[in-house]
């Protein structure tokens, strides 16, 4: 790459933006109300299904990473060998 060949007239000063509206976000990434999701976790080849864990989370897809990130360790999936996950919202 090539240098310039002379330095800018100006030093660089960064500029601060204020909005006439005041905002929720605050650095960078806005919050949002998690919701609460009930894990379930069936065995496919006995159909049995079984309340795991209660957990909060953006999404319905959050919710069963998280889900299966909490369970991997847990005895109640040693037992089985094929799991299905689903979730289902919490109603208040």
């Amino acid at each position: 790459m090539s240098r310039r060949k002379s330095p800018p007239g100006e030093p660089f000063r960064q500029s601060q933006v204020v909005s006439p509206v005041p905002s929720e976000r605050r650095f960078g990434r806005s919050k949002s109300s998690k919701q609460g999701f009930d894990i379930y976790v069936s065995d496919i080849e006995t159909g049995e299904e079984t309340l795991t864990v209660t957990v909060y989370a953006d999404s319905k897809r959050e919710a069963l990473q998280l889900g299966r990130k909490l369970l991997r360790s847990s005895p109640l999936l040693r037992k089985i060998t094929h799991a299905a996950f689903t979730a289902e919202e919490v109603k208040k």
